[in-house]
């Protein structure tokens, strides 16, 4: 097992190295059925999305909350959602979006502490985010 991580390391080194990984996209491409985070062509966040279809270099995505659009991938980042990010969470599901902290994550579950004091256990397609 260690031996394998130690092997993908250097793989993962390599690719680097030759210009195959991107800051955008550390596998190198997107491809049907990935979730990355979409800045949205309507404001200035990035909210969670599947990617439905890709033709050339654009790519159609759902967002989790139903909204689709095409976007090109300059516009697609990994979710790399950790503890400690702030991010915006939709409250209770309702569409108002409060700023926070990602305190626990397990899979797209994750546990934000709000500004305010409030808390809530949700799930990464209740959240956006603001990326440079």
């Amino acid at each position: 097992m260690l031996v394998h991580r130690i092997i993908l390391f250097f793989m993962f080194i390599a690719m680097c190295n030759t210009g195959q990984i991107t800051a955008q996209n550390p596998s190198g491409s997107w491809e049907i059925d990935q979730k990355p985070f979409v800045n949205w062509s309507r404001d200035a966040y990035w909210y969670p999305a599947t990617i439905i279809k890709k033709e050339g270099n654009r790519y159609f995505v759902l967002f989790d909350d139903g909204d689709k659009e095409w976007t090109d991938q300059s516009r697609m980042i990994p979710d790399d959602i950790a503890v400690g990010d702030r991010v915006f969470g939709n409250w209770k599901g309702k569409g108002k979006y409060y700023s926070g902290r990602i305190t626990t994550r397990n899979g797209t579950t994750i546990h934000i502490k709000y500004d305010d004091g409030d808390q809530e256990t949700t799930t990464i397609s209740y959240i956006r985010v603001k990326r440079p």
